[in-house]
């Protein structure tokens, strides 16, 4: 928390490229949640919970704040995969925006907001449950563990920053 992140080239659901410092500037903050697309039941999960706590946000701040979901396993989160894991959970991605990004891309940005994660020997991925929240300026805010169970906690830090409370 307090880190300043740096400027990432990412590629979204519709394979456009765009860079991260994108979002920053603008006076909204941003929610940055984390997913491998494969993932069986955790990821799926992380995601239905985050968009409910979203859409309940989006009653009250409307368009005041920007989502994007990483999808962090390079070797099989495509764009393609990326559009198809996204679409189970939004059908418009204008403030709610999936992405993925080379290796090298990837593990600097989920190193440098501390996204833990290991790979098992079967190819799915250990870790974290968590969402960051990005203050408009680009600096890390927040870290929000458990968002599969207490999803307010993630609405209560984006209601601090826009209500100016933080």
């Amino acid at each position: 928390e307090g880190k300043k992140l740096g400027d990432y080239t990412l590629i979204d659901q519709d394979g456009v490229e765009f860079k991260l410092s994108e979002y920053f500037g603008k006076g909204k903050p941003l929610v940055l949640s984390y997913v491998y697309t494969t993932c069986p039941q955790v990821c799926p999960t992380i995601t239905m919970e985050l968009k409910k706590a979203v859409d309940g946000a989006r009653t009250k701040y409307g368009k005041r704040f920007e989502v994007l979901t990483i999808a962090f396993d390079t070797a099989n989160d495509t764009p393609a995969a990326v559009n198809e894991y996204a679409r189970r959970f939004a059908d418009d991605f204008r403030g709610f925006r999936f992405a993925t990004g080379d290796e090298e891309t990837i593990t600097g940005l989920l190193d440098e907001t501390g996204f833990f994660r290991v790979k098992q020997d079967d190819g799915s991925f250990d870790h974290m449950d968590m969402v960051t929240v990005v203050k408009p300026d680009g600096t890390i805010y927040r870290q929000v563990y458990s968002l599969r169970t207490q999803p307010q906690t993630m609405v209560l830090r984006l209601e601090e920053l826009i209500e100016g409370k933080a």
